[in-house]
C-alpha cells in the first residue's frame, strides 16, 4: 500500500468510498475545491492501482482531519493508522501543536479507532450533525520530530 497525493482523476472511487462510509457523504465538488485550496492534504492510499482509502486535512488550530475513510471491504488492515500517521506529519510539518478531528457521538468503531491512536476527548459540537446528532471533539499531540 501506497500513500500519494489525491487527484482530479481519483474522485469518482473517492466520492463512491465517502458515500459507502458516510450517512451524509461530502460531494466530488467539496473534494475538488480542497484539491486546491492552500493549507489543505488530500491523500489517497492505493493497492494495487485501486484507491483503498482517502484523508483530507485542514490546517485549522492545528492539523485538523476533516474527512477520512477506507474501503469497508479492507478495514482493518493498518490503511486507516497510515493515514492518520500521515495526518500528524502534515500537523508537525507546519509547526502545529495537535490533530483533531470531530467524530458521530453514535460511530463507535471509529471513536474506538482515534482513542487507540492516541485520542482524547476534548469537546462536543450539539447538533453539529444535520440530523441533531453530536459530534465528539477529539484531540491528540503532535510530539516533536525526533
Amino acid at each position: 500500500m501506497a500513500l500519494r497525493p489525491m487527484t482530479e482523476a481519483d474522485l469518482d472511487r473517492v466520492v463512491e468510498l465517502e458515500e459507502m462510509t458516510f450517512p451524509e457523504p461530502w460531494t466530488r465538488d467539496c473534494f475538488r475545491l480542497d484539491l486546491v485550496l492552500p493549507g489543505m492534504m488530500c491523500l489517497v492510499a492505493v493497492e494495487e492501482d485501486d484507491v483503498t482509502g482517502y484523508l483530507v486535512v485542514w490546517q485549522d488550530k492545528g492539523a485538523h482531519v476533516a474527512n477520512i475513510a477506507v474501503d469497508p471491504a479492507r478495514r482493518r488492515r493498518g490503511i486507516g493508522r497510515r493515514l492518520m500517521k500521515a495526518a500528524e506529519a502534515f500537523g508537525r510539518s507546519r509547526r502545529e501543536r495537535r490533530v483533531w478531528l470531530e467524530v458521530r457521538e453514535r460511530n463507535l468503531g471509529a471513536q474506538q479507532f482515534y482513542l487507540d491512536l492516541g485520542f482524547r476527548p476534548a469537546g462536543r459540537r450539539q447538533g453539529y450533525y444535520s440530523n441533531g446528532e453530536d459530534a465528539l471533539l477529539l484531540a491528540k499531540p503532535i510530539a516533536p520530530a525526533t
